[in-house]
């Protein structure tokens, strides 16, 4: 169902001046791309690492909401059937980190990159057997790793962005999806970030300009409606 005008633009009247609005409405910024017929769902960096306030880049703004709307979507998802594709950093050389280093301390932190607990997930968000790991070592999940490929195996045309942060990994992913000419869907309460005024701001900036920012509940019924119309097709 198509989303009001006015409603596109008034949700993020907490972040955004009427100055901001009136700018992004004049170069005709927040249409809808919406949900097409064969979406993946992609969880992004949402590792213990991130999500344990013990680890430097651990806790922040919202990480529990995400895994508990992870979790929710995960159910939905596995029971529709469609492709699922797990992400985690991999920074562990120096090398791999590259040029970070320049702008974050942590991604060599030996707390950040030893052991096996950081990079592993929440129990009740974790992968299954069948579901691939696709590890990175920069931002975007689609600089330098095999996701391309594999979403034009499974002939995808939507990617659904979950994890953390919001401004970071999933604002990279969400620019990068839609220069891959895929429609990217984001559930609100499937991301979070460190700090809710970047959340919210880089919220805006995608719904503007590379995606739809949805109610983690729009995003279930629109996978449940797919799930049944391919049943009884």
């Amino acid at each position: 169902m198509a989303e009001d005008k006015n409603a596109v633009f008034d949700r993020w009247r907490d972040v955004a001046t009427e100055e901001d609005i009136e700018a992004f409405q004049k170069a005709g910024f927040g249409v809808r791309c919406e949900m097409g017929e064969r979406p993946a769902l992609l969880v992004i960096d949402i590792t213990n690492g991130y999500v344990d306030p013990k680890y430097p880049k651990g806790g922040g703004y919202y990480p529990t909401r995400a895994v508990k709307g992870v979790e929710k979507l995960l159910h939905v998802a596995r029971r529709v059937k469609i492709p699922i594709l797990y992400f985690r950093g991999k920074t562990k050389t120096a090398l791999e980190a590259g040029a970070r280093v320049r702008k974050s301390s942590a991604v060599r932190d030996p707390l950040q990159v030893d052991g096996t607990h950081v990079n592993e997930w929440p129990p009740e968000i974790a992968p299954l057997a069948e579901e691939p790991i696709i590890e990175k070592s920069k931002s975007s999940v689609f600089f330098e790793t095999p996701l391309r490929s594999m979403l034009t195996y499974l002939k995808v045309d939507t990617v659904i962005l979950t994890g953390l942060t919001t401004s970071g990994c999933i604002q990279a992913a969400a620019l990068d999806g839609a220069s891959s000419n895929l429609r990217v869907i984001v559930p609100e309460e499937c991301v979070g970030d460190r700090a809710p005024t970047f959340h919210r701001y880089a919220l805006f900036n995608i719904d503007m300009r590379y995606g739809d920012v949805m109610p983690l509940q729009e995003v279930e019924d629109s996978l449940t409606r797919l799930g049944n119309s391919v049943a009884s097709g």
